[in-house]
């Protein structure tokens, strides 16, 4: 005689528990009004199996409630009951039945549920069979005799299969909220006034200028100070302003090219040569001797339209053993004047001072780099500034909780012998250690700060003697920066841009001169030259003779020159070209990275100071808490376990409040550091006050 039981309450509340109990372990179970939703994963245990799974993994009053009477009333019905997988449905009678016991269900069919917004978010079972989207939410029948849970899993068609989601595909959705209307919704309800929200001192502010350490000096210091300190002191400062220094110095080597040059050859010869002809010497000698000695000096200056001017005064003494060289120990002297003008290539003073303006470019170039380098080191700087107050803001707060942790440690001891249980002053002492113990990585924290500050400045004053104190306190005053102003204030100052800009003029400089480069080698040389001679060594009237005795000499041509097919020029226009393109889509990328730097900069100066008065809420909502959880606990007392459970509650409650205040803090430093990082994105960080 099979077991009967309708398919109500009990049931329903079973499977319910159930899907509670083994959701993501063993498949997905669940109801919806009044209908069966059912995946498995392959499980073929049995209903008993089922509710000791759901007994283990319960997570609620509710859910363990719900088991207690499952357990008690639904249990037996199911004491000897069959695998789910050898029920089947009899067409005749509409149960679902087994050799051994059936169930009365509803008509031959279960249809698709509908979910609402109450439903619980629905696990994928990877390990289904792959479910058939339907074109509409028709009721699937059952055929008589299949097996019920591969119909149930078969039949079963999430809402968002009609829109090509299928639990293989690997995304999980869920339908009971969207992202963007949570997050509309929030910025809707935003506080009216947060953006000009006054906040409250903190408490732990009063506490920044006590000395932690009484063995060293405390050493009360601004930002600005620090600044004006590290502009003075640091190593890597000097580093940075040496850069400008070097390129400053190429300018003045590219006008170099145009200074005067001084010159100055002398040269003697002895000849002893065999005689070939008589001609040579005259009469019998055999050997030809020659005593000579010259000497040249002058000047020579590459003018800005790119010809040279040379001037050279030559002197000479000569003696052979020629009978043809009259007068013998001859002196000699010649004045020589030669320019030569480019007609073509060099010509001009754009091309010949193209150098100079290339090393100016270059020069300026180092200057913007060096302001960007000096604002990220004072950015740096800032930062340790700031960190170093948070660490001891933290320190502070965590001192305040070991005070906190002793008190309640302490009260339980006077109370030892009253209503106070041993677990609760073996918690208590636990905190207490365990506090003590965030207090020395605290305190370290705050030395770490202070190392890497004065890494940063290097100053003699700030040694390991001296503990640096903050005085500037972050501000608690709202910002509200406007984007496009703060873009047209980038665009002006940001030492990036400038280079940038900088760097085309350079490449337009390069590629005007590989142009001028094409032109073929076309020059005018003009020379012309006074000279005299006297005899028994007497230069000094040979020099004299060149003013008084006879006419200038004078040689005028033209030299011409060009590579046959020019490619070396051509490939260095075309390399020029390309550059040029190449530097232009630069300043191209580098105005979307700074703009995209002060939009960031933009939406943090406004996030981050709602998040303060979020974080600073929260605090006040925890505060609320733990001083709750301590009044009743100071007053009801006792040695129950709801006494035991309200302790450990308060010391939660107390942990979670410095985690509020703690957070609080990294919230100001958050909202500081955003209004100096606001000023380094639009490039003026140099013309702020670090207060």
């Amino acid at each position: 005689m099979p077991v009967f039981c309708t398919r109500g309450t009990v049931l329903t509340r079973l499977i319910h528990v159930a899907t509670i109990a083994t959701e993501g372990n063993y498949g997905w179970i669940g109801t919806q009004d009044g209908m069966i939703r059912l995946a498995m994963i392959g499980t073929q245990g049995r209903a008993q199996d089922w509710l000791t799974t759901a007994w283990n993994h319960s997570r609620s009053l509710n859910t363990w409630i719900q088991m207690i009477l499952i357990t008690f009333v639904a249990a037996p019905l199911f004491a000897d009951s069959p695998p789910l997988s050898d029920l089947r449905l009899d067409d005749d009678s509409g149960m679902l039945e087994s050799d051994q016991f059936a169930w009365q269900t509803k008509p031959l069919y279960v249809e698709p549920p509908t979910l609402d917004s109450s439903d619980r978010p629905n696990p994928i079972v990877t390990r289904l069979p792959d479910p058939k989207p339907t074109s509409s939410p028709q009721p699937q029948r059952w055929r008589s005799g299949e097996s019920v849970p591969a119909r149930l899993a078969s039949s079963f068609v999430h809402p968002a299969d009609q829109n090509g989601w299928t639990p293989d595909s690997g995304q999980s959705k869920d339908p009971s909220f969207h992202v963007g209307d949570v997050l509309s919704h929030l910025s809707a309800d935003a506080t009216p006034g947060e953006t000009t929200l006054q906040l409250e001192t903190p408490w732990w502010r009063q506490h920044q200028s006590e000395l932690i350490d009484n063995r060293r000096q405390p050493m009360q210091i601004s930002l600005d100070q620090l600044i004006q300190m590290a502009l003075e002191n640091s190593a890597q400062i000097r580093v940075y302003e040496k850069t400008p220094q070097i390129r400053h110095t190429a300018v003045a080597e590219a006008y170099s090219a145009f200074d005067w040059t001084q010159f100055l050859d002398s040269k003697w010869q002895d000849i002893s040569d065999p005689v070939g002809s008589t001609l040579t010497v005259g009469g019998n000698g055999t050997r030809f001797l020659d005593n000579n000695i010259q000497s040249n000096i002058g000047v020579r200056r590459r003018n800005e339209h790119g010809g040279e001017l040379e001037v050279n005064q030559r002197f000479g003494h000569q003696n052979t053993n020629s009978r043809f060289f009259i007068p013998n120990d001859q002196g000699t002297a010649r004045l020589t004047l030669g320019y030569t003008q480019p007609l073509m290539r060099g010509r001009g003073t754009t091309y010949n001072r193209s150098l100079i303006v290339l090393a100016s470019i270059d020069a300026q170039r180092a200057t913007d780099e060096y302001q960007r380098q000096l604002q990220q080191h004072l950015l740096e700087i800032a930062r340790a500034y700031w960190t170093l107050y948070l660490e001891r803001s933290t320190l502070t707060q965590k001192v305040s909780l070991y005070l906190k942790s002793l008190q309640n440690e302490q009260q339980l001891r006077e109370r030892q012998a009253i209503d106070a249980q041993r677990s609760q002053l073996v918690q208590a002492t636990a905190a207490v250690e365990s506090r003590k113990s965030d207090l020395i990585r605290a305190r370290a924290a705050v030395q770490n700060a202070e190392t890497k500050l004065r890494a940063l400045i290097n100053a003699p004053g700030l040694d390991e003697n001296s503990e640096i104190i903050p005085l500037d306190v972050p501000t608690l005053e709202s910002f509200s920066p406007d984007l496009t102003s703060e873009f047209s204030t980038a665009i002006q100052n940001r030492p990036e841009i400038q280079a940038a800009i900088k760097e085309i003029q350079a490449a337009c400089v390069r590629t005007k001169m590989a142009k001028h480069e094409m032109l073929p080698v076309l020059d005018l040389v003009t020379e012309t030259y006074v000279s005299g001679l006297q005899g028994n060594s007497q230069v000094g009237d040979a020099w004299l003779d060149q003013f008084r005795v006879g006419a200038p000499s004078y040689t005028i041509g033209l030299e011409w020159e060009v590579a046959v097919g020019r490619r070396a020029a051509s490939a260095n226009l075309r390399r020029r070209q390309l550059e040029s393109i190449q530097l232009s889509e630069k300043y191209r990328s580098t105005l979307e990275l700074v703009k995209a730097e002060v939009e960031v900069a933009v939406r943090e100066v406004v996030t981050s100071y709602r998040e303060l008065a979020a974080k600073d809420r929260a605090r006040q909502a925890a505060i609320v808490e733990a001083e709750t959880l301590e009044a009743r606990w100071r007053t009801l007392g006792g040695r129950d376990n709801n006494a035991s459970q309200l302790f450990e509650s308060l010391i939660s409650a107390q942990s979670r409040v410095t985690e509020a205040e703690h957070e609080v803090s990294t919230a100001l430093l958050t909202y500081s550091l955003s209004l100096i990082n606001l000023r380094h994105a639009n490039g003026t960080l140099m013309q702020m006050t670090f207060e």
